[in-house]
């Protein structure tokens, strides 16, 4: 066994061309939040009883909701409904638009599971489980439709097609591939192509009020202001699939000339997708809302609830569960995190916007969190660490130490020494002991999460908010009330937030029920000691080394 060469080499040659990162600090921004060192005792404690009880929202009375008037006796159509985002709005829907009639929603066959199973185990999730007090049959306003939106025309029979044409008012375009190091080609077919025969099913709808684009708050980050607006994109729509239909296989430096001055094929294709709104279906009653780094709820249907890795959850939860030692971020740069509840109603209340707005005026939404309520990388770290301390999960392989490390250099040492090393002696012992080893292949998805984030969290954008604003200064009291999005410090608190986070992180991620929390807590004070105790033993040992050898070379 040994620790991969190409691994160290490539790594080193990760390092960005000075000219590729653009930094643009925003000087002095406001502050809502409370630094760790500035909490006192009493507001730094969380309460796990409060965490588990519903958040008011949740179960709010309706009456007099524009909102809910507005979904009444209507059918939805919604892609990517398995997703997180598009879970959340079914859920959202029919808790909080009772009367609303259906909602049909796109399911692929996955892994030996037809789409009907799927949809079974979707709506048996947890997420699901305020609706099902109110609401015990809820599942009958569900009707899956088997399909794939990487199949030509979103791989629907004729029959659901017609279906979609005769009774959908509302269509939410949430399905789209989020992997930052997604083949070219594959980003082109799921965000490009998949828009392309929506934006065609759109258009035949008969009743259609309103369709919704979900896209990114980074498919314009080649530019340092993002105003809410559609930009022109480097490559149409017909070029890239010209270019990426005449060819099986994109090797990756055809894909990276492809990609020009775009960091990954992610933004570049939610970029072209935008213009496709445009182009195809400037005719029809249709916005775009842009959501930044999407992480867990804030408020409902569960606080904290989150069911992946990306982005910043996937730092975060790594950190928690002790895995990982090092982030390539600059933490002095402003993180743009929106929970995923918040960016839900946006979404809910934009489709009610589109059908007073009518068609023709497709209006952008930038729903970011740094013109009204930013906060710092290295604050959001440090506050969720430190939350996390006082709520660790059993099921934690070391003690969280996590450092921010915006020097490249500095990060990749940190990489060798903490995770690939460490990994190396773990898996010789494994296979001594006659055990499959894992930990090295698993360092090596950390690795490239890694890189695929860097670059993001080390950079900002200003962006322009004034629609998101409008959106929300002109909602009713009422729908404030049951669809609030506002990140304002009226409405939203980053300390509240990043307690619950870790906690959302142990229940819904790492599976672990907070029945264990004591024996967590004790695991969590002998993992610090056995930490500190390697830390000053290697530490001791170094410098032991290095004077012996440096006296031999002077003869001491």
């Amino acid at each position: 066994m040994r620790i991969p060469g190409g691994i160290v080499s490539r790594y080193l040659r990760m390092r960005p061309s000075k000219n590729s990162l653009k930094m643009n600090y925003k000087n002095s921004p406001r502050r809502y939040y409370k630094r760790v060192n500035e909490l006192k005792s009493e507001e730094s404690r969380i309460d796990l009883s409060s965490f588990l009880k519903p958040n008011d929202v949740v179960h709010c009375k309706t009456e007099g909701s524009v909102i809910a008037e507005f979904f009444k006796g209507k059918s939805v159509f919604i892609t990517g409904g398995t997703g997180f985002l598009g879970k959340l709005i079914i859920e959202k829907l029919t808790r909080s638009c009772k009367d609303i009639d259906k909602i049909y929603i796109l399911i692929r066959e996955k892994k030996n599971k037809d789409f009907i199973r799927r949809t079974e185990e979707l709506l048996n999730g947890m997420v699901f489980s305020e609706v099902k007090k109110v609401q015990p049959d809820f599942q009958r306003k569900i009707i899956p439709l088997r399909g794939d939106i990487s199949l030509p025309n979103l791989g629907l029979n004729e029959a659901d097609q017609e279906t979609i044409k005769n009774e959908v008012h509302v269509i939410f375009h949430v399905a789209a591939t989020v992997k930052l190091d997604e083949k070219l080609c594959r980003s082109v077919k799921i965000n490009i192509e998949a828009t392309i025969d929506l934006v065609n099913l759109a258009k035949t709808c008969k009743n259609l009020m309103s369709l919704v684009y979900v896209s990114t708050a980074y498919s314009n980050s080649i530019r340092e202001v993002i105003e809410e607006k559609i930009y022109e994109p480097t490559v149409t729509d017909f070029q890239i699939l010209k270019m990426t239909q005449s060819q099986r296989d994109i090797s990756d430096e055809e894909e990276k000339r492809i990609l020009g001055e775009w960091k990954n094929s992610y933004v570049m294709t939610k970029n072209i997708a935008e213009h496709v709104i445009k182009t195809h279906g400037s005719d029809l009653p249709v916005c775009i809302f842009r959501p930044a780094i999407v992480t867990n709820t804030f408020k409902e249907p569960l606080k904290g609830y989150v069911d992946n890795y990306y982005g910043t959850i996937g730092v975060l939860a790594n950190n928690y569960a002790g895995v990982l030692r090092t982030a390539n971020v600059d933490g002095e740069v402003l993180i743009e995190n929106v929970p995923a509840d918040f960016v839900v109603n946006g979404i809910i209340v934009a489709a009610y916007k589109n059908h007073i707005l009518g068609r023709g005026d497709i209006r952008i939404y930038n729903y970011v969190s740094s013109e009204e309520n930013p906060i710092k990388t290295r604050d959001l770290h440090d506050l969720a660490a430190f939350y996390g301390h006082q709520t660790p999960t059993i099921k934690s392989l070391w003690y969280p130490c996590n450092t921010i490390n915006s020097n490249f250099y500095v990060h990749a040492i940190f990489t060798i020494f903490l995770h690939f090393v460490p990994a190396f002696f773990f898996d010789l012992y494994l296979t001594l002991m006659g055990k499959k080893p894992w930990m090295m292949s698993f360092y090596k998805k950390i690795y490239r999460f890694n890189k695929s984030i860097a670059w993001f969290a080390s950079n900002e954008w200003k962006f322009s908010t004034n629609n998101v604003q409008q959106l929300w200064n002109e909602l009713p009291y009422v729908d404030k009330r049951i669809f609030p999005f506002s990140m304002s410090k009226e409405n939203f608190n980053w300390n509240e937030y990043l307690s619950q986070v870790n906690l959302g992180i142990r229940l819904y991620l790492l599976q672990d029920e907070l029945h264990t929390m004591t024996n967590a807590i004790r695991k969590h004070k002998n993992q610090y000691y056995l930490h500190i105790g390697v830390k000053y033993g290697v530490a001791s040992a170094m410098f032991l080394s290095s004077a012996i050898f440096f006296g031999r070379i002077w003869g001491l």
